[in-house]
């Protein structure tokens, strides 16, 4: 049985999202998810959806990491019609060095 779970994905990367999507699925949940690219856009989907999890992408180049931590921290801090402070935020690259 699936556990299900609810995903805003902040990413500018369509293959990065479909290989996080892929390891959550194999990891056994049930996944519901949108993936945003814009401040904006994750505005957005902060006030339209209540979510179980936040993972954003650390070098977009069309967002800067600063404007993404302080519209979560304003997010978590109040004003969405849903407990974001139990929300986990977790940062990620798919960058490789060498």
């Amino acid at each position: 049985m699936s556990t299900p779970l609810r995903v805003l994905i902040v990413e500018d990367s369509e293959d990065d999202m479909a290989l996080l999507v892929g390891e959550l699925r194999r990891g056994g949940y049930e996944l519901t998810f949108e993936r945003v690219d814009t401040g904006a856009g994750m505005t957005a989907a902060l006030d339209k959806n209540q979510w179980d999890l936040v993972i954003r992408d650390y070098s977009m180049p069309h967002t800067e990491l600063l404007t993404i931590s302080t519209t979560l921290s304003a997010s978590f801090s109040g004003g969405r019609n849903w407990d974001t402070t139990m929300c986990p935020t977790i940062g990620q690259s798919a960058r490789t060095s060498g």
